[in-house]
């Protein structure tokens, strides 16, 4: 079995050096501008074909010939940046660190005081909904009750119905913008989903980000989960699934590159998605919770 799988992962190898090196596709490196390093799981969205794509765990990415799309690159910790086919040098595009210039929390006087659950912690199931390659984004916004209080963001937990690693998925933790939307991330590392997160009984992701050390001591925040682009195709890929409620008369979930060109990337509050199995004229909201440390 040993043997096999080797043979299998240098077959692999040997499979993609031929698509790199096909006439008719283009290899692409995302690399840091600062440090040359390659950065994984980049976002690479089409600015006229629905859809994109998304970089290795080498930074890498493939490029048909055959389009003339500009791009749009997004990765956490970096600035965003569009780019034609023809300012692609050495197939090789950079992107510039993103400095997050966020006030500094004094923590080393404070003492955890107790635990708090903070979202949509039970609601009925109203419908599940799985990416179809457009790079969706959900994005849920969480209140804080105490602003003279710190809060240590501890565990993100997610409905979910099932976990499919075909669509890569990755978490952001946004600040709220003047307009009330989700604006900076403030999420220095990447953290990309994997089935060790996924509690299948549960039917939930449970994302332990406490070595992040992520302290709010503002009103609100957005959680987001965003499944990476992928070519469109007829159908729908197999791939994770979020549950959705309508429980709430309230809504507090927001959207993004919805079952629209992916040159749109405004956020703007979710719609009704399946309108004829809507039971109520309720807005859909995720099930969506967090665990915090209360610090004073």
């Amino acid at each position: 079995m040993k043997y096999i799988t080797l043979i299998s992962f240098a077959l692999l190898i040997w499979l993609n050096s031929l698509l790199a090196q096909s006439p008719d596709k283009r290899q692409i490196a995302v690399c840091d501008i600062q440090t040359k390093e390659p950065i994984p799981y980049a976002t690479i969205r089409y600015t006229e074909n629905k859809g994109g794509t998304y970089t290795n765990t080498n930074g890498f990415f493939i490029l048909d010939k055959a389009l003339k799309d500009s791009l749009y690159i997004s990765s956490i910790g970096y600035l965003d940046k569009k780019i034609s086919r023809s300012d692609i040098i050495n197939d090789t595009i950079y992107l510039e660190p993103q400095v997050n210039e966020l006030p500094p929390l004094i923590v080393s006087k404070r003492k955890i005081v107790k635990e708090e659950t903070l979202g949509v912690i039970k609601a009925k199931v109203f419908e599940g909904w799985a990416s179809a390659g457009y790079g969706e984004e959900f994005a849920q916004k969480f209140f804080f009750p105490d602003t003279t209080k710190i809060y240590k963001i501890k565990t993100i937990i997610i409905g979910a119905g099932r976990f499919d690693p075909t669509i890569p998925i990755v978490i952001h933790i946004y600040n709220t913008g003047a307009n009330g939307y989700p604006d900076k991330d403030i999420l220095l590392n990447k953290i990309v989903l994997t089935k060790k997160d996924f509690k299948k009984s549960k039917k939930r992701f449970e994302i332990d980000i406490s070595a992040e050390n992520i302290l709010i001591n503002e009103s609100s925040c957005f959680i987001g989960f965003e499944w990476l682009p992928m070519p469109i195709i007829s159908g729908r890929w197999p791939t994770s699934s979020l549950l959705l409620t309508e429980e709430f008369t309230t809504g507090f979930t927001y959207v993004k590159a919805l079952r629209s060109s992916t040159k749109d990337k405004k956020w703007g509050k979710i719609p009704v998605l399946i309108p004829s199995l809507s039971q109520t004229n309720n807005p859909t909201n995720t099930i969506m919770s967090i665990k915090v440390d209360v610090l004073e």
